[in-house]
């Protein structure tokens, strides 16, 4: 073998053009298959960096009649963790956004508030300092800080004395104890918290009557929980004790647990995007493998097809060590021998590339992103896949030429290419595996080509959706006065400060803030509606609408009109009687055939009911192409909300503006984190990331399979013609025309085109169907189909045509003399 190996390297370095155009290939195949394969593994395949994960599952609340999976309340949770024997332990916790002062700049910083036996559940420990105890979750006054790696790093410059270091978040002094190991983020694999507090502390961290509500009742459902099994228990054991404590609690406090049951998950399922995220990138993810397999198939044929083409005039050598003795598995291992350097040299090429395409990947990211969102290491397990996918590309791409190869019949072995007829077995043979080769790879890039252009065309189409609002020449930004430690009052100073001074800006045509911004951060608070005088179907009882604080002007800001009735006014506010507006979703399924105007409704979070007083049109708040979702608007006057979103109209241009705006907010609080100032278009465009990203790359992938099959195109034509090129002069001699032999090559390409693209086709038409939640078209759509198809027709045609016209070209004389 390593005989075999020494004369495959010379080989490979005699024919270098040769070399260089499979080894390129089976790069570009290799190069996307492990990009894509090392973003597989960083979403799915890497493990949580926690103890025993496989026993770790994640508590939902679930209700009937409804596929969503709800938080718990904290008392829920606090029963659970006490009753259930099932399960070694319960930890909760709650996201939460801070402003952090005491590193080498403010930074606004997410975070999660959580129990104190958190850590101790999960199994990790610091890799500097220490993390909580039980006991530090016990008093308000327990104010300690643990951080992850990634903030150290970029907020403290990775300073290892950073431990007993006194930092202020939301101007609370908190103190660091610890330093999380690199890559532990939490539960999530995505994204992640970048600090731990314990729960006492959400009075430091958390204001407002919204959030302090979620701590006192029962009823709000407002935190994540994760629990242990017990060693020898099962996922359907653990999953019938917590049911049956459900049930108990139902049974102790009906008005809040009325129809609420629990449901667990295997923390490994819901970790990357929970319950209700995770299929879709599972299709996605799916998705670009599947392309990138598909040019691995391509850059396979297409070498196939060039070793089959080296090994044709080798047919002397090897016939020649047949004759000497030579076994004919002796000639496949020297064959495969031969294709292995050539995978080797590919793999290679494969993970430079690779390396270089994580970058591009990244940049690809949406604005606000941070480049640590994910972590794209070329761990061990992608360079086991690289290597394994280079030996399975060796074997598949060099069997076919090598049992082709070492079947040479020792007679026409022996002859010149003079002696052997054009028309013989062995050229025949040699010229349809060529020819199948081709085939395939056509109907291969036409499957590519139809998934890109579905992704080119629903990106359009998703850009051409109607939104219910107006997204040009509007800037938005998310500020947290709570954050800052503001008071209620200087809350509502400050909001309306930033509405008097960039309404005076020139340019500006409207600004007001609202806890909610369609398609952009923040998010409002959901509550189940009871309307006064009417019994709810069971659909309707279990469903949450969003209820979303907005200033007065904030509507016409957007540009979302008011049907019917009014808009809020300053006479909203606290005190005043609770009033609310509805958008026509939300009238038409708690009002229905009536109008609403005046009707009264209460939810469980408060006593009092709120009357409507107008209709607004419905706008995407939830994502684009979500259809018509209920929302409700409540005045933000009548109760402190310190999470806001600021919404500014201009009467042009808006990026010249988002300077300007940024100044207003420096110069009333210089403290203040620099919030990520927006246009809306940049919003929807960033909304459109994982759409665009996925268009991008099966555009690319798509491009490169084009581009090898125009090589397999030209490389069979090209060898089809110097094979003939006896048979061309011979035609040529007895009369036959420039444009006839021309065609007689062109007409070969059609026929190898036209089965190509046939059987692509219907490949595309029963796969693309797999693909129709991902699209904002149809998976058949019938232009991007006919486009594909005359497109990769015409691209056939072309690669032909040198070929065709070097044939048409060949002088009798030199063809008569050949050999």
């Amino acid at each position: 073998m390593l005989q075999d190996l020494r004369w495959a390297v010379r080989l490979a370095l005699r024919n270098r053009a040769l070399t260089a155009v499979i080894v390129l290939s089976l790069a570009l195949g290799i190069g996307a298959n492990t990009t894509i394969f090392t973003l597989i593994n960083a979403v799915f395949l890497r493990p949580l960096p926690v103890r025993d994960p496989e026993r770790l599952v994640q508590v939902f609340t679930v209700m009937p009649k409804s596929a969503a999976y709800q938080s718990l309340s904290l008392a829920n949770y606090r029963d659970f963790r006490d009753s259930v024997p099932e399960l070694s332990g319960l930890a909760a916790w709650r996201s939460v956004g801070v402003n952090l002062v005491g590193g080498t700049e403010p930074l606004a910083i997410g975070g999660q508030l959580v129990t104190g036996n958190y850590f101790e559940l999960l199994g990790v420990e610091a890799a500097l300092g220490r993390t909580f105890t039980p006991h530090e979750d016990k008093t308000a006054g327990d104010t300690r800080l643990v951080i992850s790696d990634a903030l150290w790093r970029r907020g403290f410059n990775g300073d290892p004395a950073v431990v007993g270091n006194i930092v202020t978040l939301n101007r609370i002094p908190f103190t660091v104890i610890g330093v999380m190991p690199p890559g532990f983020r939490g539960v999530q694999q995505l994204g992640g918290a970048e600090f731990w507090a314990p729960l006492a502390t959400h009075d430091h961290l958390l204001t407002g009557d919204v959030e302090a509500t979620f701590f006192s009742t029962r009823a709000a459902l407002a935190f994540q929980v994760i629990g242990r099994m017990q060693p020898g228990i099962s996922l359907d054991r653990a999953r019938q004790a917590m049911k049956r404590m459900a049930r108990s609690l139902e049974q102790q406090y009906p008005k809040e647990n009325e129809g609420r049951s629990v449901e667990l998950l295997p923390l490994a399922e819901t970790a990357i995007a929970g319950p209700q995220g995770r299929d879709a990138f599972v299709r996605s993810g799916a998705l670009l493998l599947a392309a990138t397999g598909l040019v691995l198939l391509i850059a396979c044929g297409n070498v196939a097809s060039l070793l089959l083409a080296r090994a044709m005039p080798r047919r002397r050598e090897i016939a020649l060590r047949l004759a000497v003795g030579a076994a004919r598995s002796r000639i496949v291992r020297q064959l495969l021998a031969e294709s292995a350097v050539l995978a080797v040299m590919g793999g290679l090429g494969g993970i430079a590339l690779a390396f270089w395409s994580r970058d591009l990947l990244l940049a690809l990211r949406p604005t606000g992103m941070r480049a640590d969102f994910i972590d794209l290491a070329m761990e061990p397990r992608v360079l086991w896949f690289t290597i394994a996918l280079s030996t399975l590309t060796g074997i598949l791409f060099g069997l076919l030429p090598a049992i082709r190869g070492s079947h040479v019949d020792l007679v026409s072995g022996f002859k010149t290419e003079s002696e052997t007829p054009s028309r013989g077995r062995a050229w025949t043979m040699g010229l349809d595996l060529r020819g199948a080769l081709v085939t395939g790879q056509i109907a291969l890039s036409l499957v590519a080509l139809v998934g890109a252009g579905l992704f080119l065309r629903s990106l359009q189409a998703a850009q051409r959706l109607e939104l219910g609002f107006r997204s040009d020449n509007l800037i938005v930004a998310f500020i947290n006065t709570g954050s800052q430690g503001y008071s209620p009052q200087r809350a509502r100073q400050f909001f309306t400060d930033v509405v008097e001074r960039v309404r005076a800006l020139p340019g500006v045509e409207g600004v007001s803030w609202g806890e909610a911004v369609p398609q952009f951060s923040g998010q409002a608070v959901s509550r189940r509606l009871f309307p006064e005088g009417r019994e709810l179907p069971p659909e309707l009882l279990s469903l949450f609408v969003p209820f979303d604080g907005i200033f007065p002007g904030y509507l016409s800001a957007l540009g979302i009109p008011i049907l019917d009735g009014r808009d809020f006014t300053h006479a909203d506010r606290e005190g005043a009687g609770l009033v609310a507006i509805v958008n026509e979703t939300t009238a038409t399924l708690y009002w229905p055939g009536q109008n609403p105007i005046g009707k009264r409704f209460k939810h469980r979070m408060s006593p009092n009911y709120y009357t409507v007083v107008g209709v607004a049109r419905d706008a995407q708040y939830q994502g684009l192409g979500a259809g018509p979702q209920p929302h409700l608007y409540y005045p933000a006057l009548q109760y402190q909300t310190p999470a806001m979103a600021l919404a500014v109209r201009t009467s042009g241009d808006p990026e010249p503006m988002l300077p300007m705006v940024g100044q207003v907010i420096k110069q009333l609080d210089a403290s203040m984190p620099r919030p990520l100032y927006q246009t809306m278009t940049d919003v929807l465009r960033d909304n459109l990331w994982r759409a665009r990203l996925a268009a991008a790359l099966l555009a690319v992938f798509a491009i490169l399979a084009v581009t090898l099959t125009c090589v397999g195109i030209y490389g069979v034509m090209a060898y089809s013609v110097t094979q003939r090129t006896r048979e061309i002069g011979i035609r040529m001699a007895l009369g036959a025309e420039h444009t006839r032999v021309q065609r007689m090559i062109l007409r070969q390409t059609l026929k190898l085109t036209v089965l190509g693209v046939g059987l692509g086709l219907a490949a595309a038409l029963a796969t693309t169907r797999l693909i129709a939640n991902l699209l904002y078209v149809s998976p058949t759509d019938a232009w991007t189909f006919a486009a594909v198809g005359v497109l990769l027709g015409g691209v056939a045609l072309l690669a032909s045509y040198l070929p065709a016209r070097r044939a048409a070209r060949v002088d009798p004389l030199v063809a008569l003399r050949y050999e």
